[in-house]
């Protein structure tokens, strides 16, 4: 029995340093995305993209990978598209899918905020005086 307290008190433990290191990331990409007045599933979503060749990312994937729902996918896409920052693209053979895909504006923005969050790193080195 003791063994098994033990080994839920650990889950706990690290559920709850999980929840906590979330907490961090969430306000990160809250300053990353604010900054260029995105919500931080904009973010989250141009993110997403942002390694994609070829095609691009149909919506139901980018909410499986996002956890967000297809509505919040939907709006957040529509959002972004207005932008300028994705375009879409009808999928080959399936008139009723989309896929997505970052612009070259959305890139460029990306890679301004990866310089704001260069910039800010906690965690790099400093260059000896």
């Amino acid at each position: 029995m003791a063994a098994a307290v033990d080994g839920v008190v650990r889950y706990i433990h690290e559920v709850c340093r999980t929840a906590v290191d979330g907490r961090r990331a969430a306000r990160a990409i809250a300053r990353w995305a604010g900054r260029s007045r995105l919500s931080e599933p904009d973010f989250q979503l141009l993110w997403c993209l942002r390694p994609v060749s070829g095609d691009g990312i149909d919506q139901t994937t980018l909410a499986r990978e996002l956890a967000l729902s297809p509505a919040q996918v939907s709006a957040t896409v529509e959002r972004l598209r207005a932008g300028g920052w994705i375009e879409q693209r009808p999928a080959l053979g399936d008139r009723r899918r989309n896929l997505w895909q970052l612009t070259s504006g959305g890139q460029r923005l990306l890679t301004r905020m990866l310089h704001d969050a260069i910039a800010e790193n906690p965690f790099r080195r400093k260059e000896a005086a």
